[in-house]
């Protein structure tokens, strides 16, 4: 065991083994982002796709919280799911990519306005956008099951939640 001693290099590697751990699970550490509309309270284009019973539902997980007095600040997520009510995507699908997310947030933080857009295959395009400038949030299917573009609105608008720091799903 040389100069050490046993006790002192069993001591060594619970440290080393330890610290791998602690590090480890600090290194999958993000901030959780959600958002849930409304139903959506009209719908407009000539689709018949989106309906009122319907709603957006958007989760992200970023690796640092979105700054405060923050103006159309790009997100780049760890991961994402997002769903109008009528097609689901994720960054888990390959067929699935997030183009952009625009944010601006107030002086604690607080998102005001917002905008992502998600795209798959076949589906198509899904955007939302939120403010609560124009005090609605739309989410658009482009383009709807009939050829349509089709976009719906849910007043009034919801607030995003807070961000909260938790383990990367």
């Amino acid at each position: 065991m040389g100069a050490l001693g046993k006790s002192a290099h069993n001591g060594i590697w619970a440290v080393a083994i330890v610290g791998s751990c602690v590090f480890g699970t600090a290194m999958a550490r993000s901030y959780k982002y959600g958002y849930v509309s409304a139903n959506y309270s009209s719908s407009g284009g000539g689709g018949t796709c989106l309906t009122t019973s319907m709603h957006m539902n958007i989760t992200f997980y970023l690796a640092a919280p979105i700054p405060a007095n923050a103006n159309q600040y790009q997100i780049a997520p760890i991961s994402w799911k997002a769903s109008n009510g009528l097609h689901s995507y994720s960054s888990a699908s390959k067929s699935a990519h997030m183009d952009y997310g625009l944010f601006s947030t107030d002086a604690n933080g607080k998102i005001i306005n917002w905008i992502v857009d998600f795209y798959a295959s076949p589906q198509g395009a899904l955007e939302y956008a939120g403010t609560r400038n124009d005090q609605q949030d739309q989410g658009a299917q482009n383009p709807c099951s009939n050829g349509v573009d089709e976009t719906a609105y849910a007043t009034p608008p919801q607030a995003w939640k807070q961000p909260r720091k938790q383990k990367t799903p």
